[in-house]
């Protein structure tokens, strides 16, 4: 089998876990949104569409790395190269970051709640937070996402700015890096704004918060995969849930304790 397609396989293989886990995870909310009566038709209808995108997009990554001049440890693997021992260095580090970084996100979230959501209304992590969106967090977001949007979106405007400004193959410059990584950040960004209004919220200030919010996510994500390889880009986006996670659990206590 080529490296393309050994690589796309690879890739599909490990983002259909977050697929499934997604699946599994969607409220009731989510799946009146799906014209199927029987419920377990309308999950298994949830889970042949991303998984189509998520095996479009993993190839078409797996197409443009080379130009774009991106890394996936999971690519590489499956295509038969050997990985250096430091490839997986500092990932403690990387985690850490993502743990950081979500709890301070979801945090500013929550503080910022009452010039975004009218009082009593919107999403609030303490009492929205589940274990099963959790672990679809950490699969859906850590892999899933990841690799559509970084190894697909990313790398795929890579290409196309590459053979548009004549750089070479693998060394576009920084203004090119930057340009996509911003173009996989709205990307990314819009792409929560669909399961983002199922809470009930279309105000202005809602649908900024949504956008804002996961954009800057996004360019952190898009500044890791390029910096190092997508698997650093899937390890702080799962951690970046875990910080959130920690922030659920944190809130709950408190209030358990003031009761």
């Amino acid at each position: 089998m080529s490296p393309l397609w050994s690589a796309t396989l690879a890739l599909t293989a490990a983002g259909l876990l977050g697929v499934l886990a997604l699946a599994v995870s969607v409220g009731p909310d989510t799946l009146k949104l799906v014209p199927i009566r029987n419920g377990l038709l309308k999950r298994l209808a949830l889970v042949i569409q991303p998984t189509i995108l998520l095996f479009v997009l993993a190839l078409v990554g797996a197409a443009t790395t080379d130009a774009a001049g991106t890394r996936s440890l999971i690519a590489e693997w499956a295509a038969g190269y050997a990985m250096a021992p430091e490839t997986l260095a500092g990932v403690w580090r990387i985690a850490l970051l993502g743990i950081l970084f979500g709890f301070g996100l979801f945090l500013f979230d929550r503080l910022t709640k009452r010039w975004w959501a009218p009082p009593g209304r919107g999403p609030d992590l303490a009492t929205d937070w589940k274990p099963s969106g959790f672990v679809a967090g950490l699969l859906y977001g850590g892999i899933t996402e990841e690799i559509m949007m970084r190894w697909g979106i990313m790398n795929l405007a890579l290409f196309l700015l590459v053979r548009v400004s004549g750089a070479a193959d693998g060394s576009p410059s920084g203004v090119l890096v930057w340009v996509a990584i911003l173009l996989a950040a709205l990307v990314f960004a819009a792409g929560h704004l669909p399961a983002a209004i199922t809470s009930g919220l279309r105000n202005r200030g809602f649908i900024l918060r949504t956008l804002g919010l996961n954009f800057v996510a996004g360019l952190l994500f898009g500044c890791l995969f390029w910096s190092w390889n997508l698997e650093t880009a899937m390890i702080a986006h799962a951690a970046f849930h875990v910080g959130g996670a920690l922030l659920a659990v944190g809130l709950r206590a408190t209030r358990a304790g003031a009761v």
